[in-house]
C-alpha cells in the first residue's frame, strides 16, 4: 500500500481521457561536488569528489490517457483535459509521452509541454511575424487546410519546444 492507502499501479478511472497511477520511483536528490586538498609529496592536490547523497524510493501520483501514454502530473492533466477538452495523445509511436491532442470543445488541435501550450485550427492563417524569438524558424506563412495540418503543426511545435 502506499501512504495514500492504493496498491502501487492501482488505476483510477476518470472520464476525461485520463487515469491517476500510484507508480514508485526512484529519485535522487542533487549531486554533491566536494573539493578535498590534500598535501602529498610536500605539494597541494585538489581533488574533487562527486556522490549522491540521498537516493530514496517513493510513491507518485501520475496522469496517464486511456492507452497508457504519460500526460504528466495530475494537476496537468486535469487542466488540459477537463478545462481545455482535450483528448492527450502521443505525436507517435516512438514517443513516451503525449504532448498533443484535439480538443473536443472548441476543436483546436493544441501542442502541450511543461513549457506552455499553444493551438492551431483548420481555416486559420499562420504568419512567420507572428512567431517571435526561438521558435520563428519553425514556420512560414500557411493556411491551415485540413485537419492533418492542423495536427503536424502541433506536433512540430510540441517537438521544438519540448
Amino acid at each position: 500500500m502506499s501512504h495514500h492507502g492504493h496498491q502501487a499501479s492501482e488505476w483510477k478511472s476518470h472520464p476525461d481521457h485520463f487515469h491517476i497511477r500510484y507508480e514508485k520511483v526512484s529519485v535522487v536528490v542533487g549531486e554533491i561536488d566536494e573539493i578535498r586538498l590534500r598535501i602529498r609529496n610536500g605539494h597541494p592536490v585538489v581533488r574533487k569528489e562527486s556522490h549522491y547523497p540521498l537516493k530514496f524510493s517513493t510513491m507518485r501520483r501520475a496522469a496517464y490517457n486511456n492507452q497508457g501514454a504519460l500526460i504528466g502530473s495530475v494537476d496537468k492533466a486535469r487542466f488540459i483535459c477537463r478545462v481545455l477538452g482535450i483528448k492527450p495523445e502521443k505525436i507517435d509511436a516512438k514517443h513516451k509521452v503525449c504532448t498533443i491532442g484535439k480538443s473536443r470543445k472548441d476543436g483546436r488541435w493544441y501542442a502541450f509541454t511543461h513549457r506552455g501550450y499553444t493551438s492551431f485550427a483548420v481555416g486559420e492563417a499562420i504568419k512567420k511575424e507572428s512567431w517571435q524569438g526561438r521558435y520563428l524558424h519553425l514556420f512560414h506563412d500557411l493556411n491551415i487546410e485540413n485537419e492533418l495540418l492542423a495536427r503536424d503543426m502541433a506536433a512540430t511545435f510540441a517537438e521544438a519546444i519540448s
